[in-house]
C-alpha cells in the first residue's frame, strides 16, 4: 500500500487507522520536525517517498503548483517528482477512522497520485486540482 507522511495539522490517531488498512505512515511529530515550514515538509516527503496528508490546501497548492512551474523550467519534470498531495478540509463529522477509509479509498481508485494534488471534503468527495 502507500506511503504517507502526515502533516502536524492532521489528527494522530488517523496513524493506527491508517495502518490498520495497510499502509505505512508516519507524521511530522514521528520525523521530530514539528513546527518546520511546508516547504521542507514538501522536500522531507519527496526525500522518504511519501504521499502528504494535510488540511493545508492554500500552502500546499502554491507548492504543487510552484513544483511543476520550476521543474519544467529547470527540464526535470521527468524526474523531480513528489509522490502525491492530499488535502482534506477539516471536519468535525467524521472520525479518524472513517477519515481513514476516505484517504485509502482514494489511495485505491488512483492507482498513481504521484506528483498530483487531490483535494477532499465531506460534501463533494475526492476531486484533482490541476
Amino acid at each position: 500500500m502507500a506511503r504517507l507522511y502526515l502533516d502536524e495539522n492532521m489528527s494522530k490517531w488517523l496513524i493506527p487507522s491508517l495502518a490498520g488498512l495497510g499502509h505505512d505512515v508516519t507524521s511530522v511529530d514521528r520525523e521530530q520536525q514539528k513546527g518546520v515550514s511546508d516547504a521542507i515538509l514538501l522536500r522531507d516527503a519527496v526525500r522518504l517517498g511519501r504521499v502528504v496528508i494535510t488540511h493545508n490546501g492554500g500552502h500546499f497548492e502554491l507548492l504543487h503548483e510552484a513544483w511543476h512551474v520550476w521543474s519544467a523550467e529547470w527540464n526535470v519534470a521527468d524526474i523531480a517528482r513528489h509522490a502525491g498531495i492530499l488535502v482534506l478540509r477539516p471536519t468535525q463529522d467524521i472520525g479518524a477512522i472513517a477519515l481513514a477509509e476516505v484517504i485509502d479509498r482514494l489511495l485505491r481508485d488512483v492507482p498513481q497520485v504521484d506528483n498530483r494534488l487531490f483535494r477532499w471534503n465531506i460534501r463533494e468527495d475526492w476531486h484533482e486540482v490541476t
